[in-house]
């Protein structure tokens, strides 16, 4: 994905405009691609004013959609904040790199707020106490999942209207 980027970053860079979050938030969307979603029709990126989160996956069966707030590589309050004014379903997606920044009330105070699963790296997944890897969402399925679940997620709110 780098390659395909880096004409995006330099003339961002240039412009001096932060891009750090737009690129986060491009690549879940070219993995929604990858798996088949066509942007338009399947997700779509909400004008940041709808509050919206940063990208909505739509089911067009049961005129449903599935919220994303996206964050870079640290979820602070920020990302707490942004799931907050989502109404509606919704899940969380963050490039974090600190495992340390989810704690068993942060966890339980995110699901309280209807958030359906938070999507981190890998390794990030493996470094969470096995405490939090045991949430489960209110589908009694696990809360926290790898980021490469994603894409195949969405796809299945899309074509089915649920997560696995």
């Amino acid at each position: 994905l780098r390659d395909e980027y880096v004409p995006f970053t330099v003339g961002l860079s240039n412009s001096d405009i932060v891009i750090a979050g737009r690129i986060h938030e491009l690549i879940p969307s070219k993995a929604l691609e990858a798996v088949g979603l066509t942007r338009g029709q399947d997700f779509d990126t909400p004008p940041k004013s709808l509050k919206q989160g940063d990208i909505r996956i739509h089911n067009q069966s049961l005129k449903a959609q599935l919220a994303t707030e996206v964050k870079s590589l640290a979820a602070r309050e920020r990302f707490k904040r942004g799931l907050e004014e989502i109404k509606g379903l919704k899940v969380g997606l963050g490039f974090f790199n600190d495992p340390t920044e989810f704690t068993a009330d942060g966890t339980s105070s995110l699901i309280n707020q209807g958030v359906l699963a938070v999507y981190i790296p890998a390794q990030t997944l493996q470094a969470l106490s096995s405490t939090l890897k045991s949430f489960l969402n209110s589908n009694q399925r696990p809360f926290f999942r790898p980021l490469s679940q994603y894409p195949q997620d969405m796809y299945s709110f899309a074509k089915a209207g649920n997560l696995p």
